[in-house]
């Protein structure tokens, strides 16, 4: 199986990348900014291409106690290299770790990517170039990501607003 299962307990708070295996291939996970829900996931996929989703579902304005749903996937291996070769293409392994747009409560994704012998993790609060690439690539093999998604990564233009305030 991908990733470590069980998760340890404090899981929630370990980035993507300190909960995936040596042999997993990539990572990703989305931690939202200030939004009425409080959802966050994880995902790590394995050289098996077997993905692994942690989603942490948590919406306190609509008095819902945080749960935790597990859900598995098989992508297969030659979609998980396909992300891989992605990121290989954009330059993923130059990117910067860390991309800040300066704006606060803006959602946090992460993307761990195994590249070589190297685990890379790059992290961002906007969409830059070939990280939203890799990203809405990673995004449509997620069980669970229906809201719980920035809004530049649904493949439609979208505004701050209306992602903001959606039902």
């Amino acid at each position: 199986m991908a990733g470590i299962d069980p998760l340890p307990p404090d899981w929630s708070y370990l980035p993507v990348a300190q909960i995936m295996s040596p042999t997993d291939l990539f990572g990703a996970e989305f931690r939202p900014g200030f939004h009425p829900d409080n959802s966050r996931w994880k995902l790590w996929v394995g050289s098996d291409g077997l993905l692994s989703q942690v989603v942490r579902i948590s919406k306190p304005f609509e008095g819902v106690e945080p749960y935790y749903a597990h859900h598995h996937r098989r992508i297969g291996i030659r979609e998980a290299r396909s992300v891989v070769r992605l990121a290989e293409r954009v330059g993923f392994a130059k990117f910067q770790d860390k991309y800040e747009s300066g704006i606060t409560d803006l959602p946090t994704m992460r993307i761990a990517l195994r590249l070589t012998d190297k685990l890379k993790v790059v992290e961002t609060d906007w969409a830059t170039d070939g990280f939203e690439e890799i990203w809405r690539r990673i995004h449509r093999y997620a069980p669970v990501s229906n809201g719980l998604t920035p809004w530049w990564s649904c493949g439609r233009i979208a505004s701050l607003v209306e992602w903001c305030f959606k039902p």
